[in-house]
């Protein structure tokens, strides 16, 4: 599990399958298992995901609508990232390729400072710059993804699958941790649609062998 790949480093970890408490058929609270207890909250009802049941693998998963603005945070306040670090997530898109970078999950202000997400192009990544697949393939609907960033010095990698898909010379620190899951994007053209199984954030760069470890846990 991450707990045991990662240990004290492991700085949160939200899980379709626990910690999710409902209103209805929509997720209020998203419970945090890492060691920072960072809950996800929704206070408006109109934008709490959808809670989701029996997916991949016959998990729980929470769903994100674009067309609701459907999203779950932490206030701002929370511990700064200052240092390198790692976000990883298990998703389904319904729409992958929405044209405008949107982020699914991220740490940072209301820009999303460090992210990942998807755009035309694929896979995307936000921190310091704009980091898109390089090669260009487009994401599919309806496929499971396993995808990451990591924030290492002056570089960051992304990752699809637990293979390396691009790479920069840009990083963001000293972000306010007020983590987002069904984010915006940096411009706020709009949030993501999207299943979310699983989050994962360390606060390190792991090293090759904890992200081969990760990939295979997810």
């Amino acid at each position: 599990s991450p707990r045991g790949i990662f240990g004290a480093s492991l700085a949160q970890w939200y899980l379709g399958d626990v910690g999710v408490a409902p209103n209805g058929a929509d997720a209020l609270a998203w419970a945090d298992q890492g060691q920072l207890n960072l809950d996800l909250t929704q206070a408006t009802a109109s934008k709490q995901p959808a809670i989701g049941a029996n997916g991949l693998g016959g998990h729980g998963y929470l769903r994100f609508v674009r067309a609701d603005a459907t999203q779950l945070g932490v206030a701002s306040g929370a511990p700064p990232q200052t240092s390198d670090h790692a976000i990883f997530a298990v998703a389904v898109f319904s729409d992958p390729n929405p044209g405008a970078y949107t982020g699914l999950c991220g740490i940072g202000d209301l820009n999303r400072s460090s992210s990942i997400g998807s755009n035309n192009s694929g896979l995307a990544w936000y921190g310091g710059a704009e980091l898109v697949n390089p090669t260009g393939v487009p994401l599919v609907a309806t496929t499971a993804y396993r995808i990451g960033k990591v924030v290492s010095g002056a570089n960051t990698q992304g990752y699809i699958n637990g293979a390396v898909d691009g790479s920069a010379a840009s990083n963001t620190y000293g972000a306010d941790r007020s983590f987002v899951a069904g984010a915006y994007d940096s411009g706020g053209t709009g949030p993501i649609s999207a299943d979310i199984y699983e989050v994962v954030v360390v606060d390190v760069a792991p090293n090759a062998g904890q992200i081969a470890d990760l990939d295979r846990y997810f």
